[in-house]
């Protein structure tokens, strides 16, 4: 079945719509579309992206099929539509800063459990944990900033679909997960 991609006017970012089978449409809104050209015209209106004063957004529409989205949704807000042809193709350096933004996270996650962890080991005065914490801190840092290290080595500018820079992007912060 036809999917719908919805990129706002000046942005990279694209919305897919993947809509109700026409049939389901018809039975359940008691409605009768003349084609599929009218079907999709539906579908369209009632999923157009609105802001906050419930105005359509700026955008253009385009029909794809399910063979031209990545295979994995494991990038999916590094997905662009901006490449000649009907394939959705996976920009690397969103990716890249993707990574960088869930690596962060979890580093954040990491050191709020970690420092409270050594805050409670400090009050009761046991050395051999609070010992273990640090060393547990400084690990985590050393981890992050070695991983950060090795996305600073790689360009991922203007890559799109590289599955060597993919594959680099998911043993960075595999590593650092593992770390």
């Amino acid at each position: 079945m036809a999917k719908l991609i919805f990129k706002k006017d000046g942005e990279e970012n694209i919305s897919v719509v993947h809509p109700v089978a026409r049939d389901v449409i018809e039975r359940e809104r008691g409605v009768a579309f003349a084609n599929d050209a009218d079907y999709m015209a539906f579908v369209q209106e009632r999923s157009h992206p609105k802001d906050e004063n419930e105005v359509d957004i700026p955008g253009s529409w385009r029909q794809c099929e399910e063979a031209d989205l990545p295979a994995s949704r494991e990038f999916r807000d590094a997905w662009v539509d901006n490449q000649p042809g009907t394939q959705i193709d996976i920009d690397c350096a969103r990716a890249e800063a993707l990574v960088r933004a869930q690596m962060a996270a979890e580093h954040k996650a990491n050191l709020k459990q970690l420092n409270e962890d050594l805050e409670v080991a400090q009050d009761m005065n046991d050395a051999a944990e609070v010992a273990r914490l640090n060393a547990a801190i400084n690990a985590k840092k050393g981890a992050l900033a070695a991983q950060m290290a090795v996305l600073n080595a790689m360009n991922n500018a203007g890559k799109v679909n590289d599955e060597s820079a993919l594959q680099a992007l998911r043993d960075a912060r595999d590593a650092y997960s593992n770390a």
